[in-house]
């Protein structure tokens, strides 16, 4: 169970990042989409104030009939214009509406960032330190096979009358062993024997019988 948190935490982050990857898009036509509306607003402004200021010439001289139809054209366009002006302005609010929760959104796709390293960080940390136990687990069970041995070891030479110069092979001690074999080191390492007055070793440099 404590090899599959890591994995778990693994998928949890990969399907957090496609969340925020498609909420991102989402929001970036949005912004595309406001601006142009602005644009749109800006340039319909700029034609209000022109047929104002035609409107404000045409007024400042004595109208003839034709100026007259082009003076009543014009109001009629300003207050085409003042509607759309209107119109335009409450699409600008929304638009700007809009925009406050675009930042909201992009301040809660940054926090969930942070979320998700901080969790790709714990999950790092889980990962060493479930590999660091069981490093040290594996250490543990191999010192106690070295003790085993070498217990075997001592027990074969003294039935047997040998002196601490005298060669030991596996052979010698497997009938002094748990079912009369070898122990197997958990992380693969390999045990040797020498002689009766030499510590089994492994090799696996971490794995050493203490004095």
């Amino acid at each position: 169970m404590k090899k599959a948190v890591p994995w778990i935490l693994v998928l949890i982050c990969l399907v957090a990042a496609g969340f925020l990857f498609r909420e991102g898009n989402t929001k970036d036509k949005e912004v595309i989409q406001l601006r142009a509306q602005n644009q749109e607003l800006e340039q319909l402004r700029a034609s209000l104030e022109e047929a104002k200021n035609d409107e404000a010439r045409i007024s400042a001289a004595a109208p003839t009939a034709r100026e007259r139809e082009e003076l009543i054209r014009l109001r009629n366009e300003v207050g085409l214009l003042r509607r759309d002006k209107q119109k335009l302005e409450q699409q600008f609010q929304q638009a700007e509406q809009g925009r406050e929760r675009l930042q909201e959104a992009q301040q809660a796709q940054s926090k969930q960032a942070q979320q998700i390293q901080q969790l790709q960080q714990q999950n790092q940390q889980l990962v060493v330190q479930t590999r660091d136990e069981e490093m040290a687990k594996s250490a543990r069970v191999c010192i106690n096979h070295l003790r085993q041995i070498d217990g075997a070891t001592q027990q074969w030479a003294l039935e047997n009358k040998q002196s601490a110069d005298s060669a030991v092979t596996p052979l010698h001690i497997a009938p002094y062993l748990i079912n009369s074999t070898m122990p197997l080191c958990p992380a693969g390492g390999t045990y040797t024997v020498k002689s009766v007055g030499s510590a089994p070793t492994c090799t696996l440099p971490s794995h050493v019988l203490p004095p």
